[in-house]
């Protein structure tokens, strides 16, 4: 499915995919941000999924019931939860609280996974997702989700989650009670096109 929508400032492209069943269709729009393709080797295929066997429909709840949060009291915190965090972890956590989802806390190995994939895209101007089957099995989770942005010149971590909050396919991996903890990868090529990776984890082991 593709989505087109047009505005005078910029136009930036955007792509989901996750490790769960069922696929979500890869979204196309033309904003001051907008959302774009999925998926590896063709040019738009659907998001792809990676997760153990399980129903066919995913959680409904959080895999923790006490999900860490960064900034908030808690006796202890998860020994996934040992990333940075920063500006765009603190917008994913106003749209998951304003759904009534606990935050997602910061994880140093998606932090890595995002922030490599986003220099990848970055020196080969490819817009696709990793497999992410392959990456799980290098985190504490057993579920992941990754959501794409390009965006042709400088973006704000606000214009960023307003794209992916205005696609389904990807507002579904933010405002997604399974994911517990989240990684964020950001670069720019030489013709000043920025990528941004954002992988959510699920289910830890």
């Amino acid at each position: 499915m593709v989505e087109r929508v047009t505005s005078p400032a910029s136009e930036a492209t955007v792509s989901s995919t996750s490790t769960l069943p069922p696929a979500s269709t890869s979204t196309t729009a033309t904003l001051a941000p907008s959302s774009a393709p999925v998926d590896p080797a063709p040019p738009e295929p659907p998001p792809s999924t990676a997760q153990p066997p399980t129903p066919t429909d995913p959680p409904t709840t959080a895999a923790p019931a006490s999900s860490p949060v960064s900034g908030v009291e808690e006796l202890s915190s998860p020994a996934y939860c040992d990333g940075t965090g920063g500006d765009l972890v603190t917008v994913t956590n106003r749209d998951r609280q304003a759904n009534g989802l606990a935050p997602v806390c910061p994880n140093a190995r998606l932090d890595q996974i995002a922030q490599q994939w986003a220099e990848h895209l970055a020196a080969t101007s490819i817009f696709a997702h990793q497999d992410l089957w392959t990456v799980v099995d290098t985190t504490p989770f057993y579920a992941m989700a990754e959501n794409l942005l390009r965006a042709p010149g400088p973006i704000s971590v606000d214009q960023m989650e307003t794209l992916w909050m205005d696609s389904p396919e990807h507002r579904v991996n933010i405002v997604n009670s399974l994911y517990v903890a989240v990684g964020v990868g950001m670069a720019r090529d030489a013709k000043g096109v920025t990528y941004a990776v954002v992988e959510l984890g699920g289910t830890p082991r």
